[in-house]
């Protein structure tokens, strides 16, 4: 019998830890985005020479970035352009180069469509200037959309192959250049914020700002409601893939999500209806774990936003404000 209270209340302490905060005063946000990014190698392959001395194999986070000047950037960049310049001279690869389109560019935007035939776990490897980002290909021939986001200029799409453990060749890179507007990458629909008109969410978006001219006041309505009407869901967090995509309209219609959701979920309103917004990961103050929140360009600025913040302190009668301190945030990631 003892052992059988000792575990009820085991199992009660740890179903209310998220709240176990504000009973004390202590209003501390339970929130994950995903893992933190781990590292990936890229294998150089072995017909072609690096003129770099060093580690031929460079870390790449996996779905991250690498900020210029980090080792390995100048030997990647060197593989970069010589396994361009191999793929090149190989006729099945060269017929390849259409799964990378970039006719959309100037929008912020690349697209990919390729077919994987081998089985094995495909990435997306985005490089400007040292900074990288990768992400998880589906490799079924649909058409799937990612952000060039690190500014104009000259970008390498990378499509890797995984080989063993966390270990990537290369299958195809092509070089594409970008002459957008500053946050026309923050307009588009991508894979991880992917929404279209006809979705629910972003019919209500629609709905909360007709008539609606001001750029905060779009935001403020848009912010009201996921705030008030989506709540942290704490057990998904507990069987939550590595490879987890936010989907906008189970947000929207289960009420529930996690702090990516929310992130997720917010961009795609806000995008939809002229609002530029950022999906940013990494650590915030009073936020426990990874975690996700917006950027948002209005009237002419960022500002920061955390709706599943907001949430939180909703639910539990905190008081906040839409407006963040963007010093109380560690970025690591943008989307």
């Amino acid at each position: 019998m003892l052992r059988i209270l000792i575990s009820f209340v085991i199992s009660l302490v740890l179903t209310m830890s998220p709240y176990l905060g504000w009973l004390f005063g202590r209003p501390q946000i339970t929130c994950h985005s995903g893992p933190a990014y781990s590292s990936i190698e890229v294998d150089k392959p072995s017909d072609v020479t690096n003129k770099q001395n060093g580690n031929q194999n460079d870390p790449i986070p996996e779905g991250g970035t690498v900020p210029k000047g980090q080792a390995g950037t100048a030997q990647a960049e060197n593989r970069l352009e010589s396994v361009a310049d191999s793929l090149l001279q190989d006729p099945a690869a060269a017929s390849d180069e259409k799964a990378i389109d970039a006719s959309m560019t100037d929008s912020g935007l690349v697209r990919i469509r390729y077919l994987n035939q081998s089985g094995k776990r495909m990435k997306l490897l985005v490089e400007k200037d040292g900074t990288r980002y990768t992400y998880d290909l589906k490799g079924d021939n649909s058409l799937e959309s990612f952000p060039l986001q690190s500014g104009n200029g000259d970008y390498t799409i990378g499509i890797l192959e995984n080989t063993e453990g966390k270990r990537y060749r290369y299958l195809l890179t092509k070089t594409v250049s970008v002459h957008a507007n500053a946050n026309a990458a923050y307009l588009n629909s991508v894979q991880m914020i992917h929404w279209d008109p006809d979705m629910a969410a972003i019919k209500k978006a629609a709905e909360l700002t007709s008539g609606v001219s001001r750029e905060e006041e779009k935001v403020e309505k848009i912010h009201h409601f996921v705030v008030s009407n989506i709540r942290f869901h704490y057990s998904k967090l507990n069987n939550l893939p590595s490879t987890y995509l936010p989907v906008i309209d189970d947000t929207f219609r289960s009420g529930l999500g996690i702090c990516y959701d929310f992130a997720a979920l917010t961009a795609a309103m806000l995008r939809s209806v002229g609002i530029p917004a950022k999906l940013v990961m990494g650590y915030a103050e009073g936020v426990e774990g990874y975690h996700a929140w917006n950027e948002v360009y209005m009237e002419g600025r960022w500002v920061t936003i955390d709706t599943s913040y907001d949430s939180q302190m909703q639910e539990n009668n905190g008081d906040y404000s839409m407006m963040k301190d963007s010093d109380a945030y560690q970025t690591e990631k943008k989307y």
